[in-house]
């Protein structure tokens, strides 16, 4: 038996509240095209994430670079996600509407722990490329983390994120993963229209996004008043002209660490994919279209982010 609530869209007032706007729902042919169309791009992004987990494990050398481990345990988090979407879809398609309570609180986590892991992890290899840029520029050496130490740094990202994500299905608290148009499930609000409270603006979405959002973008700025893409030729062929095996060593090193820009380019292009996926989303608008262009920039992002890692392997 299918679960569901709230009224049509189309049967909702010109000035409904947002509440009422993301309690509203589509008709049962719309939500079943719906629900197989996004079926298909988490299928799609379900293969892309493994295929690309599976050509970086196949390669040794890929194995042992810190950097790919991070990229490993991304697109890790992004075939979990992906996956657990497929098989949601299919189910509620199978099922004539949405599952059930206990696969909304599933979904509500599952999409919140993999959008923080994306931040996060993409944040952790923001900054190590920002410390070997750095050392790179001051012709000092770089000391990469260890495997343990990076795994590490991982889990202290992911164990944070799946504790926030899961706020939504912790029956103490007075928040609940909610039904949005009658498609989706996210840790939103609980209470009656009247009685609003709030839980993915002010908590979720500043501890998954915004504040990892912030750090990337500052590290960014930083790098770009420092100038550390920008090695100055003259000034190393000076440093390093009393050795010529030094100066071709350094200038070795030079054009791998200006190799690791696609890695800055790689990450804010996925995490600014994120953006438009949250606002279509959350958009007061009566048509379910919003919310269902919102996912398809969620896989997008994870389409983009596996095509990326797979090119960009070190």
């Amino acid at each position: 038996m299918a679960w569901d609530y709230g009224q049509h869209w189309t049967e909702l007032q010109a000035n409904a509240s947002h509440f009422e706007v993301q309690s509203s729902k589509p008709d049962d042919a719309t939500a079943r095209t719906i629900w197989i169309g996004w079926a298909a791009c988490a299928v799609l992004s379900t293969l892309s994430s493994a295929i690309s987990v599976t050509v970086m494990f196949s390669s040794k050398k890929v194995r042992t670079s810190i950097f790919n481990i991070y990229l490993i345990v991304l697109l890790s988090s992004d075939f979990f996600m992906s996956f657990n979407y497929a098989i949601t879809c299919l189910l509620n398609v199978a099922n004539g509407g949405y599952f059930g309570r206990a696969m909304c609180e599933f979904q509500g986590f599952y999409m919140m722990f993999s959008m923080g892991c994306s931040f996060y992890i993409n944040l952790l290899i923001a900054h190590e490329v920002f410390r070997l840029l750095s050392a790179t520029k001051r012709l000092q050496p770089y000391t990469p983390p260890s495997r343990r130490v990076v795994l590490l740094r991982c889990l202290g990202v992911l164990l944070p994120c799946a504790i926030v994500s899961s706020l939504g299905a912790w029956r103490v608290l007075p928040h609940e993963s909610r039904l949005m148009r009658g498609v989706l499930c996210l840790p939103t609000a609980s209470g009656t229209i009247g009685k609003l409270s709030p839980l993915l603006l002010p908590i979720i979405l500043p501890l998954l996004a915004y504040i990892p959002t912030v750090l990337a973008l500052a590290l960014a700025a930083v790098s770009w008043r420092r100038k550390l893409l920008n090695f100055e030729q003259n000034k190393i062929a000076n440093a390093s002209s009393k050795d010529l095996h030094a100066r071709a060593v350094h200038r070795h090193r030079v054009q791998q660490t200006q190799m690791l820009t696609i890695y800055f380019a790689r990450i804010y292009v996925v995490l600014l994919l994120w953006y438009p996926a949250i606002g279509f989303m959350l958009l007061t608008v009566h048509s379910p279209a919003p919310t269902a262009i919102g996912v398809v920039f969620v896989f997008v992002q994870s389409l983009v982010s596996a095509g990326s890692c797979s090119c960009g392997t070190l």
